[in-house]
């Protein structure tokens, strides 16, 4: 998920800017691909077992892509701003939105259906 999201995160805004006149070449698609598989392999399972332990699979993984697509596109709309310039508003933005949206499933999902681990067959 990681890797779709880091690649969407660059694909978007530059057909809204660019169109499809010139499409990037696959090398600068991997580059973004690369970081966040990487950074998805390190905070997805850190966030599902800190908060997520009882929202399904598919639920936290939609959630908090969209979280993370959200909030890359706001460090986008934000990146001309002088603290936090570029395209490090972008990768904050979408750790951010990542966050948030683990943090409100967690408050607001209720628990994974299916038998709990505690339950007993007698």
């Amino acid at each position: 998920m990681g890797a779709i999201c880091g690649v969407l995160l660059l694909l978007v805004p530059w057909l809204v800017m660019e169109g499809f006149r010139w499409l990037p070449d696959a090398g600068v698609l991997l580059v973004p691909a690369l970081f966040g598989a990487a950074l998805g392999a390190v905070a997805a399972p850190a966030l599902a077992w800190g908060l997520l332990r009882h929202v399904a699979l598919g639920r936290a993984l939609a959630h908090t892509a969209l979280g993370t697509l959200l909030g890359g596109g706001l460090g986008w709309a934000l990146a001309r701003n002088p603290w936090l310039p570029g395209l490090r508003a972008v990768i904050v933005g979408g750790l951010v939105g990542f966050v948030l949206a683990g943090v409100r499933l967690r408050f607001t999902a209720g628990p994974a259906r299916g038998p709990s681990p505690t339950d007993r067959a007698d």
